[in-house]
C-alpha cells in the first residue's frame, strides 16, 4: 500500500493540531474557558459551508439525505477517536509541563499522529461513499472547486483533518 500521499495531509494535521494548541485567545468577546462556545460555532460553521456546497453541485434531495447520513455516520465514527485525540493533546501537555524526556514525548506524538491517521481513514471513507453518489456533471463541479481552492479541500468535501 501507497502511504505517500497521506504525508502531506498528516503533517499538515500535526502542525495545525500544534499551532491550535499554542493560540492564545483573541479580541475582547473571546471565551474565557477553553474550548467555550467553539463546538457552537463550528456547528453553524459546518452547516453554512455543506449548505453552500449542497447548491453548488445542485444535489437533489436524494443525494442530500445520503450525504448527511454518510457525514452524519462519519461524524459519529470518529467521536470517540477525536476524544482520544483530546486525552492524548492532554498528555502531552501535561508531559511537557513536567519536563518528561524527549522519548516520552516521542511516544506521546506517535500516538497523536496514529489518532490523526485514524481520522484521516474515516473522512476518506465518508468523502469516497459521498463522491459515489454524485454524476459526472456533479464531480466535475467538485474538481473544479477543489482546483479552484489550490487543491485542498477540507472538511466534507476532502481528506482534510478536522479533530474536534
Amino acid at each position: 500500500m501507497n502511504y505517500k500521499h497521506y504525508t502531506r495531509p498528516l503533517a499538515a494535521a500535526i502542525l495545525m493540531a500544534g499551532l491550535a494548541l499554542a493560540q492564545a485567545p483573541g479580541g475582547p468577546n473571546a471565551p474565557t474557558e477553553p474550548g467555550q462556545g467553539r463546538k457552537e460555532r463550528s456547528g453553524e460553521f459546518r452547516k453554512r459551508v455543506r449548505g453552500s456546497h449542497f447548491r453548488n453541485l445542485n444535489l437533489n434531495d436524494s443525494q442530500k439525505q445520503h450525504a448527511k447520513s454518510i457525514f452524519g455516520a462519519a461524524r459519529e465514527a470518529g467521536k470517540p477517536v477525536a476524544e482520544q485525540l483530546k486525552q492524548s493533546r492532554q498528555a502531552s501537555f501535561e508531559a511537557i509541563k513536567a519536563g518528561k524526556s524527549e522519548a516520552e514525548l516521542d511516544q506521546l506524538a506517535a500516538n497523536q499522529g496514529r489518532l490523526i491517521g485514524q481520522m484521516s481513514a474515516i473522512h476518506s471513507k465518508a468523502f469516497a461513499q459521498f463522491y459515489s453518489i454524485l454524476t459526472p456533471e456533479q464531480r466535475q463541479k467538485l474538481e473544479e472547486a477543489r482546483e479552484a481552492g489550490g487543491g485542498r479541500m477540507g472538511g466534507p468535501w476532502g481528506t482534510g483533518f478536522r479533530g474536534r
